[in-house]
């Protein structure tokens, strides 16, 4: 069961990439941005001062602000960026879906609560073996890729002092 909800969490970016065609790359940039939030808002004193008194949280940050802070980026990215990939460029954009499912399955699991026993997977222990490589391929890679999509501005048809 612990490997079906694994093949879920990271199958559903994969999934919501293609039917709503956002950029992936996008995607796993903000999927980077939430884990980078989630960590400085976590160890900042003052930050989690505000969502200890104001929310009534324990001592600690939970684990579902820090989930939420992970994945607030993304949703909005998510929604914001609806039809930005063209038909054509689906399959091109799957293998940065795929390092999406990967890093959002590699940062959510550990958040989840424990009785659902995700960590414990034979799936979920193969996973963490090579997410360090997957990670760091799928980094590369979405960055070249955003660097080739770049705009490209050439020169205009009509010159300006004339």
């Amino acid at each position: 069961m612990a490997d079906f909800f694994l093949i879920g969490i990271f199958i559903t970016p994969v999934i919501l990439a293609a039917v709503l065609r956002v950029n992936a790359n996008y995607l796993f940039l903000s999927g980077a941005l939430g884990y980078l939030l989630s960590n400085f808002v976590a160890k900042n004193d003052s930050l989690r001062s505000v969502f200890v008194n104001n929310l009534k949280l324990s001592g600690s940050l939970s684990n579902d602000i820090q989930l939420a802070l992970i994945l607030f980026p993304v949703v909005v990215t998510l929604v914001a960026m609806i039809g930005t990939v063209h038909k054509r460029g689906l399959l091109i954009n799957l293998v940065s879906s795929l390092a999406v499912g990967v890093l959002l399955t590699v940062l959510v699991v550990p958040l989840l609560p424990s009785s659902l026993n995700l960590m414990t997977s034979n799936l979920w222990n193969q996973l963490k073996n090579i997410q360090d490589v997957v990670v760091a391929a799928g980094s590369v890679y979405v960055l070249v890729r955003v660097l080739i999509s770049r705009p490209k501005h050439g020169h205009p048809k009509h010159s300006h002092g004339k």
